[in-house]
């Protein structure tokens, strides 16, 4: 079992997220928002984060660097929106995303990229 963080403001897929990941035996702590995500982090020892990066919130794409600057050394997982670009992909897994989920993604997507972030 891994301790595993999910930070989206959206309510629905973060609690869809957090019911699939607790089927998969995980322990999930969701959040909406970054301040929130900083705080859990300081008092948890998450395996894996996944962050949606909201395109109206600035401070979400900083949210990463800002965690791993705490100590963070585990993999994160991007969501980003249906528009979102393969530049933009290929920029985020260069800058340590493990993987990056563009909604709307279905459960099997999810375990699979939990899965090999965490294998």
């Amino acid at each position: 079992m891994s301790k595993i963080l999910v930070v989206d403001s959206d309510s629905q897929t973060r609690n869809l997220c957090k019911l699939i990941l607790e089927e998969m035996g995980h322990e999930v702590t969701a959040v909406n928002k970054s301040q929130q995500a900083l705080t859990s982090c300081e008092t948890n020892n998450f395996d894996l984060l996944i962050i949606d990066l909201d395109t109206d919130r600035p401070s979400r794409s900083k949210l990463f660097a800002g965690i791993q600057e705490q100590g963070f050394t585990g993999r994160a997982i991007a969501i980003c929106g249906s528009g979102t670009e393969a530049k933009k992909i290929a920029s985020l897994k260069e800058n340590g995303f493990s993987d990056v989920l563009v909604k709307v993604f279905d459960n099997q997507t999810l375990e699979k990229a939990v899965n090999e972030a965490l294998a």
